[in-house]
């Protein structure tokens, strides 16, 4: 070919190319995207806050259109002013909608929104509030508030561990087996979980074929080894289904295994209707749990937003299997209240009674009412079931709350309650319920008690007549801090110990962080709480939504408890990525008014750095003591100078010994005004 040739050939595929990326460009322009943020239906007023007036850094959002034509293949954002370019990570994406998260440092800007589907280019405009540069030094400064001193572990917590999911912590589930605890079992939506056969120090991943993702899981796992994960999971609609309003529909999803094993296999415990499905949603099923009675062998589902083929719409439904999960019978739940909530935290009585939970938003003809929480205790049967009041609340089940109380950046939080019943020897059909509430908080104009709250506290309170009466609610979080305490996780072992872990702020309530805490309650007394992670979780500026709905975070068994919680990311600028666990041994746990005395900051050792947290909260005010009896050296019933300068002359002149209790852990044999 000469060269007149090569310059045709190369203007032809010039023009060839440049067509291309014009037809590219029309079917980019044809495409049809919404930007939301992630916010599901039983959230409370979801539809209002999926529609902010801004987006920010950092926010979880769903965009949603045809995505139909392929593969999703990059989700991308282009900063029309700025130039700056980010590929994002998607998380579930479907033929409907897809779930990714926006950079945590990008700056302010109006960007272009670019998702890849097979061929074809979708894109659209979105207007991003970026972190200010104060805010992503501050977070580069220790979480958002300065440089937070951490603590070490106390010695309770026998060991750690970590697996590197990214966002594998968000509505995150573990379980463990009732009869063995070296077998546990971790799931989230967007893979099928992992499995541990040595108490958490090692994971293998578990498997199932043709897994696409699904929503709202959970896990339980049986004496024998069984392993059920629920969830909800997208297919395409029946063949004689009208598909003008949507060509996928979401259905009850049933993986089953057996810890032995690393390999599940899928199911279903709701599928389409074959004639048509719901007119105003592409749900059967949503926010889904589940619940296991050994003694008979039933296996439990309660669903929400239920699609029946031969009932229509019935909102709310049990799912009973006899067999294992490998068939159901279904019973519609017809409540007498207004609830928007869905049914959650199951548990089975001592009797093989199913209960669970619910909140009555506290609407009657229209009129704003206290929201109220109620316990339904169903029959044998499964076809009907009793209410009980349980003790009144601010706030149940969500809540918002400030991200720091030096920031007006709002939060959901899971506020409880949560659930657990005695089956031990001890209180055999105790129910306890567990909540966190806050000091303070905004009523809307409507008169809705969903406002934003200010220092949220965790409480227990419990029922030994099944749900008629309560006791008083009882503080757990023994801190005197502004930080709040909130999504509440609550179980009881077999020797009838209460066992409860929570999200906690309290080392630094102005920083956009937080830890994990935990508590115990043995023989009514509540322990001292103690911190279970090694670092401090970081927390966007603007977190809206994280780490989800819900955690379920807490397995106990009497000689080991085991909590896990979001990993921080390789830079403190970054959300968690990944999840982390935390063994630990409940008897090394101090309960309230035990300590060593001299321990000043509480690290299980007495030396010069106690000395000098005695002298800071004197003279600097650096806080407050948090176990003031452990920094009365002297043991006179004051703290002063005094107390430093006996530390100190015990440790370097041959000083008389702190007094007791020392240098073991004990209650302190005068009675005076100070409190640990």
């Amino acid at each position: 070919m000469g060269q007149r040739g090569w310059a045709i050939a190369v203007a032809f595929l010039l023009f060839v190319w440049s067509l291309a990326g014009a037809i590219a460009e029309a079917e980019a322009k044809k495409g049809q995207l919404s930007v939301e943020l992630d916010i599901p239906d039983y959230i409370p007023d979801a539809q209002s806050l999926r529609h902010p007036e801004k987006f920010f850094s950092g926010d979880r959002i769903e965009i949603t259109g045809d995505l139909s034509k392929g593969k999703v293949k990059e989700v991308s954002l282009r900063g029309l002013q700025t130039g700056v370019q980010n590929t994002l990570n998607v998380g579930l994406a479907t033929s409907s909608f897809l779930r990714t998260q926006i950079p945590s440092d990008v700056p302010s800007d109006d960007y272009e929104l670019n998702v890849v589907v097979g061929s074809n280019l979708y894109k659209t405009q979105l207007k991003i509030t970026g972190v200010s540069p104060e805010e992503l030094g501050a977070m580069e400064m220790g979480g958002g508030g300065g440089d937070v001193e951490e603590k070490p572990l106390p010695s309770a917590v026998l060991y750690t561990s970590r697996i590197d999911c990214g966002f594998c912590y968000w509505e995150s589930v573990l379980a463990g087996n009732p009869a063995n605890p070296q077998q546990l079992v971790f799931t989230n939506g967007h893979s099928p979980g992992w499995i541990s056969r040595d108490g958490g120090k090692t994971w293998t991943n578990l498997i199932v074929e043709d897994f696409r993702g699904f929503g709202d899981p959970d896990v339980t796992v049986t004496a024998d080894g069984r392993v059920f994960i629920s969830g909800q999971v997208e297919v395409p609609v029946p063949p004689d289904w009208s598909k003008e309003r949507y060509n996928v529909v979401w259905v009850g999803l049933l993986m089953r295994g057996n810890t032995n094993e690393n390999v599940l296999s899928k199911g279903f415990f709701l599928t389409p209707p074959l004639k048509e499905g719901p007119p105003f949603d592409n749900s059967i099923v949503d926010y889904s749990k589940s619940a296991f009675d050994e003694t008979s062998g039933r296996l439990f589902i309660t669903s929400e937003s239920v699609f029946l083929e031969d009932q229509g719409f019935v909102d709310k439904a049990l799912f009973i299997s006899t067999d294992g999960g490998k068939s159901f019978t279904v019973h519609p739940i017809k409540l007498k209240y207004p609830y928007d909530s869905p049914l959650f935290s199951l548990e089975v009585n001592s009797k093989g009674q199913l209960m669970a939970l619910a909140v009555d938003r506290g609407y009657d003809a229209g009129v704003p009412e206290e929201d109220k929480v109620e316990l339904l205790r169903f029959a044998q049967s499964g076809n009907s079931f009793e209410g009980f009041r349980g003790p009144q609340m601010l706030l149940p089940f969500q809540g918002q709350a400030y991200v720091s109380n030096t920031s007006e950046e709002i939060w959901l939080v899971f506020t409880g309650p949560v659930m657990a019943i005695d089956r031990s020897q001890l209180h055999p059909g105790r129910i306890y319920l567990a909540w966190a509430d806050p000091k303070a908080f905004v009523v809307e104009e409507t008169g809705r008690h969903f406002g934003k709250g200010k220092d949220y506290d965790i409480f227990l309170s419990y029922s030994d007549d099944d749900g008629k009466t309560w006791t008083m609610p009882e503080k757990v979080n023994d801190d005197t801090t502004s930080g709040d305490q909130v999504f509440p996780n609550l179980k009881v072992d077999n020797d009838g110990v209460v066992h409860l872990a929570f999200i906690d702020k309290r080392e630094a309530p102005g920083a956009t962080q937080y830890d994990i805490y935990y508590a115990k309650i043995t023989d009514g007394s509540v322990s001292r709480n103690i911190k279970v992670n090694p670092s401090h979780i970081p927390h966007h500026p603007r977190a809206r939504r994280e780490p989800g709905d819900y955690m379920d975070l807490l397995v106990a068994y009497p000689s080991v408890v085991y909590i896990s919680y979001p990993c921080p990311g390789l830079r403190l600028t970054n959300d968690p990525q990944g999840i982390c666990f935390s063994a630990l041994d409940p008897k090394r746990v101090p309960m309230k008014g035990e300590f060593i005395r001299g321990d000043s900051n509480q690290d299980e050792r007495v030396d010069l750095s106690d000395a000098i947290t005695i002298l800071d909260m004197l003279y600097n005010k650096d806080g407050s003591f948090e176990c003031a009896d452990a920094s009365d050296l002297n043991d006179d019933g004051a703290l002063d100078l005094s107390d430093a300068v006996y530390l100190l002359r015990w440790l370097f002149n041959d000083g008389a010994k702190p007094k007791l209790p020392f240098p073991s852990i004990g209650q302190d044999p005068t009675v005076d005004s100070l409190a640990c």
